[in-house]
């Protein structure tokens, strides 16, 4: 069975609240779940501690067992300063840095 680290919806229409857990891949996305890792609170400002609150221990003993984060998942641990270790890092090609997104330069056409 395949386990994903994912987000699980909460909250009311136009305030979300998401919970980061443990799910098996087939289980839909607000369905049972092995476990609940921490919480995110998009609407609450970036500064807020209370935003993005996670037990690192869990996630990492989760990642070591063989589960996958999805997309969402992964960009929150990095904007958090999740402390990710290096063998994770290769296996999902991670970079630590940010992309800039710079407009492209315009040629000049003769």
């Amino acid at each position: 069975m395949a386990v994903k680290v994912r987000l699980l919806r909460g909250g009311r229409k136009g305030s979300p609240c998401y919970s980061i857990v443990a799910a098996a891949s087939s289980s839909p996305r607000d369905g049972k779940f092995f476990e609940k890792l921490g919480v995110y609170h998009p609407m609450l400002k970036s500064e807020n501690e209370k935003r993005f609150v996670v037990d690192e221990a869990r996630v990492l003993h989760w990642f070591s067992c063989g589960a996958q984060p999805t997309d969402r998942v992964i960009k929150l641990l990095l904007n958090a300063k999740f402390a990710l270790p290096e063998k994770i890092q290769k296996k999902w090609n991670l970079k630590m840095t940010k992309k800039t997104n710079k407009p492209k330069k315009k040629e000049k056409t003769a």
